[in-house]
């Protein structure tokens, strides 16, 4: 994590741009799948935008492969992955905080007869105690929890769903690089509009502020 912390550093006194699509990539973003991300995409692969079934272990290999490439050409690669997880070692810390909220916002806890002020108190107490690793697969995976009440045992029963961020290594799409600077994208297909979010959080822990995000009716 210290070398990332230089690039972070180092991003911040760099001027974020780029005046032609053909010019010379210094520092790219990416984002390595996992199969955790990848595993409901491939069962129905038409309703996560994917053409055809696919090993999601061979697709983690051939991206790092991927930024061996890069790396091999004097490109500085940075994965969203790491960035989220910089600088979280500190239990009070401010970088474990955000990623805290971040993660809070991912995780739905439905209520079926179930008092919500209480859940919600519980859901701030599951969080607090959970480590950075699995802040980021709940920020990636985006779960949601059905409760309903029960009378017997822990007083509650849970169906579990998610809706995992899986064509988020397609990083290409999130937002563009222009001249002036980010600008972040509104994403046209429902499985793919919470990806913002998250790149959006991952650019302010680099430094870099977006000079705009599209709103409103519009597509980016």
């Amino acid at each position: 994590m210290l070398d990332l912390i230089g690039n972070v550093t180092e991003l911040e006194s760099e001027t974020i741009g780029v005046v032609a699509e053909w010019g010379q990539a210094r520092t790219i973003l990416v984002n390595t799948p996992t199969a955790s991300e990848l595993f409901m995409g491939i069962l129905h692969p038409k309703a996560a935008l994917f053409s055809c079934p696919f090993d999601p272990f061979a697709a983690m290999n051939e991206h790092k492969e991927f930024i061996k490439l890069l790396e091999n050409q004097g490109v500085r690669v940075i994965n969203v992955r790491d960035v989220l997880l910089a600088n979280t070692s500190d239990r009070q810390g401010k970088a474990l905080g955000n990623l805290r909220q971040l993660a809070s916002a991912s995780l739905q806890y439905h209520f079926n007869g179930v008092d919500d002020f209480s859940q919600d108190r519980y859901k701030e107490m599951v969080i607090n105690g959970l480590s950075a690793q699995t802040l980021v697969d709940i920020i990636l995976n985006k779960p949601k929890i059905d409760l309903e009440a029960t009378d017997y045992n822990t007083g509650f029963e849970a169906r579990y769903s998610t809706k995992p961020l899986m064509n988020l290594y397609f990083l290409r799409d999130q937002s563009i690089t222009t001249c002036k600077g980010v600008v972040m994208a509104k994403m046209n297909s429902p499985q793919r509009e919470d990806e913002v979010a998250v790149i959006n959080f991952v650019y302010n822990k680099l430094g870099i502020t977006p000079v705009y995000q599209i709103v409103g009716d519009g597509r980016l």
